[in-house]
């Protein structure tokens, strides 16, 4: 409910993300979101994504998001403060995989960025 309220607020529609006939429109608008909250920077340049879907489980949307053309990764860093301005209590967790090795970090209220290395 919450990113559906975060939506309605920034698009100013109402939407329910749980419509399986509205997935592909849904998937938009959240692309969308995303791009205003949440940033890549690979080596130190901030890199574009794709979205490659959505899904939600036990309330939680899971995005799927790919960087492409890009070989070799040293530092990624992942800003993110998607929710941040409905909710004080938001944990976001992100996973990055680079090579087949995933990383994981929680990112709590008022935290908004971390940094992986390989």
């Amino acid at each position: 409910d919450d990113l559906e309220d975060l939506l309605e607020q920034e698009l100013k529609l109402p939407l329910s993300l749980y419509n399986e006939k509205n997935k592909k429109i849904n998937e938009g608008y959240i692309y969308t979101c995303l791009q205003k909250h949440l940033k890549i920077t690979i080596d130190n340049r901030q890199l574009a994504y794709t979205m490659i879907g959505f899904e939600i489980q036990e309330g939680a949307v899971w995005a799927y998001l790919v960087v492409k053309n890009v070989t070799k990764i040293k530092t990624a860093v992942v800003y993110n403060d998607i929710l941040y301005s409905l909710r004080k209590d938001q944990i976001n967790i992100v996973h990055f995989t680079n090579k087949g090795e995933r990383k994981s970090y929680r990112l709590t209220h008022p935290e908004t960025q971390t940094k992986f290395n390989w």
